[in-house]
């Protein structure tokens, strides 16, 4: 299991990702969007190469993971329509040798947003 870590720029998109869902569509809403930001999140962890990864043209070493590949553990009910995010993450190696390395949270965009201009 990897180990993930996000900077300043990712811890701030998720608030305002969140912040901006309960606007929208309320506190449950909010709860779908946050329980599916965490599954994708744990999904990472598990498997940073994981189905729906691709790696991001221009960007060395940087990754990207569309959120809806993580929709379905939840129920048909519970689960968020189309979810329109993309983490943006580098895999480091932690060096203990252990072979989990880290993931490096980026930036969390909305999937209209280019890449090459958010993306150090």
């Amino acid at each position: 299991m990897a180990e993930l870590r996000s900077g300043r720029a990712f811890a701030a998109e998720l608030r305002e990702v969140l912040r901006i869902s309960a606007e929208e569509r309320g506190e449950s809403g909010r709860a779908l969007y946050a329980d599916l930001l965490k599954q994708a999140l744990r999904d990472l962890a598990a498997d940073p190469l994981r189905h729906g990864v691709r790696p991001v043209e221009g960007r060395s070493g940087a990754y990207s993971y569309p959120i809806r590949f993580s929709r379905e553990p939840a129920p048909a009910d519970l689960r968020v329509g189309w979810p329109r995010h993309v983490v943006f993450f580098r895999i480091v190696d932690d060096g203990d040798g252990g072979g989990a390395g880290v993931v490096q949270l980026l930036r969390l965009l909305h999937d209209q947003m280019l890449p090459e201009t958010w993306l150090p």
